[in-house]
């Protein structure tokens, strides 16, 4: 990630940019500049994630962006989460091709996708007029990314039948991840608090109503996105008022009425100790 990003004064002229609404703007200055971005015009964020950078709803955030899409100042890749700048080249020449060359790491880490592969002709026709040294290391960037998308070559499906006669028969799947979670400020709809949670509950804070702060936790806005819900959970809890006395082995339990009833036994003794006084 570069730290700086060229702004042309001119923007302000372009047939498009100007008449974007102000949040249009806002969210393609955004897209241009955030700590996501690279020097190569492409890269892998999501929008939730964006929408939380900004701090912004996250439809408020989706609607700008779709704005700035129909226009064509920026494409996405829903599968894989890519943006890219389609005009990023005609603004940002390197200065010598060893800069160009340095930009090879940040390519690297883009998902192949067709917007990369669409960005790469991009840079190869960009590279082409800058010069022949430029044009040498562009073609480092096509060498990243595979021949086709589509199906495999009859020769890679023949080698992979090979290689998987003389291989081991398959060791069953092992059980699948957890599936990651995307930032968000509120708990998700299907968030379930286990038996295991609730006796965690029980012991390390006790006196919590575990079910009303579970209430009170799925209801809060949170000032950030969260991505674990379960220690977002525990710490919810830790922090937590009890509500009621506890004790070393749980919630203290009222006495029973007759738990300082005396005895038959007992009134005898007293009324013999009344009597010589």
């Amino acid at each position: 990630m570069s730290r700086y990003r060229n702004i042309f004064c001119a923007i302000w002229s372009d047939d498009k940019f100007p008449f974007l609404s102000d949040d249009a703007q806002l969210v393609w200055f955004h897209l241009y500049t955030n700590e996501f971005t690279n020097a190569v015009g492409i890269y892998k964020a999501p929008i939730e994630g964006l929408a939380a950078d900004k701090r912004w709803p996250l439809e408020r955030y989706r609607k700008g962006f779709g704005e700035c899409s129909e226009k064509g100042l920026v494409e996405y890749d829903e599968r894989f989460h890519v943006i890219a700048f389609p005009r990023f080249f005609d603004w940002n020449k390197p200065s010598n091709p060893n800069v160009l060359s340095s930009w090879l790491p940040a390519w690297q880490a883009v998902p192949r996708c067709n917007l990369k592969t669409n960005q790469q002709q991009r840079l190869a026709v960009a590279a082409k007029g800058w010069g022949e040294g430029f044009e040498k290391v562009a073609e480092r960037f096509g060498e990243t990314l595979p021949p086709t998308f589509g199906e495999p070559s009859p020769k890679q499906e023949q080698e992979q039948e090979q290689e998987q006669d003389i291989k081991d028969p398959p060791e069953p799947p092992a059980d699948p991840k957890p599936k990651k979670r995307r930032p968000a400020k509120r708990c998700p709809a299907d968030f379930e608090v286990t038996d295991d949670m609730c006796a965690w509950a029980s012991e390390q804070c006790p006196g919590i109503d575990v079910e009303h702060e579970t209430a009170k936790f799925r209801d809060h806005e949170f000032a950030s996105a969260k991505t674990d819900w379960a220690a977002t959970w525990r710490n919810w809890m830790r922090k937590a008022t009890p509500t009621r006395s506890p004790t070393r082995l749980g919630m203290a339990r009222p006495a029973p009425a007759d738990a300082f009833a005396k005895t038959d036994e007992e009134l005898a003794r007293d009324q013999k100790i009344v009597s010589r006084w």
